[in-house]
């Protein structure tokens, strides 16, 4: 069974780090990681001496949102350098600039560029919500509106479409599948116990799949997207909602539904909330998934308890495929622990297992060769408006993956 353990408790990172893009770079023998939050600035994560640094550069704009979609980066000697796209203000989305040096860890962090665009029937841009599906073109919808702005960060040119979910705004996701035709994406609804849609892009039509995974609204961002040989498997489910019971279901690259894992039945709670996040590792040498979950026992607002569990999952092929074959709890985060740790328990806990709002890659960091699995996770006090975190470590030695899933951050590959 995969063992778990984790850094001390770091502060100063909210939780926006684990949904916002992340950057592996293996430097002079350490594995760092970097990520850009606009509103805390470029963190820097040294994953091998549990350390966090913050190297400033945070967006001075009137109401930068917490994560940030990456545009590309580049390793140049010892500088790495990339490029955001982030949100300042309600309507101003803005092209950041890093260049860190990972020698001296330090960072400098420019505007490249600041577009001004017109709201159609929402009160700001919810880049959290959004998608950047290539570095030409960002899926932005606007918050308690209907639109979803076709953003290209290169030129600032941008057109609204229509949804038609009057103040129920839309959630455009990563989780993408290109047809010849068409490239489709998965899509949800700000709306309790919504069922799940997917967007055709550029035809702009929107199917409703049939189905929901509980009492939350569909939040098509959580869950990694798991690609496995010329497989595509596609994870869909809810949360958000207060004293909900949500699952998670499995779709192929069709949009059909193989199965629906029941949270409840794991974790034996009545309310089930998987917005902390949920990896499809890979496939095991005798057919099936190898998983990991971190689920709470309320949303995300709410819950006093959050658990990582490592679940096999049956094969595709199997007579009740992805139902849950065995699970282990691997930890559990409770207000007491934190309050005994910290000397503040803490909400809105998220890892960069692909949590609530994940940016596409907000995942976790695979070892291949050395068999771990690293991960940030982190929350804040709601009293205090206090922040912490850790690194987390998972030990998947005794596990005989012998296919991964390409959409993680695969190092030793």
């Amino acid at each position: 069974m995969p063992s778990f353990a984790k850094s001390s408790w770091l502060t100063g990172f909210s939780g926006g780090i684990p949904i916002s893009d992340q950057i592996p770079v293996i430097h002079k023998g350490k594995l760092y990681i970097a990520v850009y939050q606009p509103n805390h600035g470029l963190w820097v994560f040294d994953i091998y001496e549990a350390k966090a640094h913050n190297l400033g550069g945070a967006d001075t704009g009137a109401s930068p949102r917490g994560s940030g979609h990456l545009i590309d980066f580049r390793k140049k000697g010892s500088t790495l350098i990339a490029r955001y796209l982030i949100r300042s203000d309600v309507d101003v989305l803005k092209v950041k600039k890093i260049e860190l040096n990972l020698d001296e860890l330090t960072a400098n962090v420019t505007d490249e560029a600041s577009y001004t665009l017109t709201l159609a029937s929402g009160n700001s841009l919810l880049t959290d919500e959004g998608v950047l599906l290539s570095p030409r073109l960002a899926l932005i919808p606007e918050d308690d509106g209907a639109h979803i702005h076709y953003f290209d960060p290169e030129t600032g040119s941008d057109e609204t479409f229509d949804t038609g979910f009057d103040g129920y705004h839309p959630r455009p996701s990563h989780k993408v599948i290109i047809k010849r035709t068409d490239i489709e994406l998965l899509l949800g609804r700000h709306y309790s116990g919504d069922n799940h849609r997917v967007l055709s892009v550029y035809g702009k039509s929107i199917t409703d799949l049939g189905f929901s995974t509980g009492g939350g609204s569909p939040r098509p961002h959580i869950g990694a997207m798991c690609k496995i040989g010329n497989k595509f498997f596609i994870p869909a489910t809810s949360g958000g909602v207060v004293d909900a019971d949500n699952d998670i279901a499995i779709l192929d690259e069709d949009w059909s539904r193989l199965a629906t894992i029941d949270l409840g039945g794991v974790t034996g709670w009545t309310s089930n909330d998987p917005a902390p996040g949920f990896v499809i590792l890979g496939r095991l040498s005798n057919g099936n998934f190898a998983a990991l979950l971190a689920v709470g026992n309320n949303s995300e607002n709410k819950a006093t308890v959050v658990r990582l569990y490592y679940l096999e999952l049956a094969s595709e092929t199997a007579e009740s495929p992805f139902s849950v074959v065995s699970s282990s709890l691997l930890f559990e985060e409770t207000d007491d622990l934190e309050n005994s740790e910290a000397g503040e328990y803490i909400r809105w806990r998220r890892s960069s297992l692909q949590s609530d709002y994940s940016a596409i890659h907000a995942v976790p960091v695979v070892d291949v060769y050395n068999k771990m699995v690293y991960f940030i996770f982190s929350g804040t006090n709601p009293d205090s408006g206090n922040n912490y975190g850790y690194i987390g470590y998972v030990d998947i030695s005794d596990l005989d993956i012998v296919e991964w899933n390409e959409k993680l951050w695969l190092i030793n590959y």
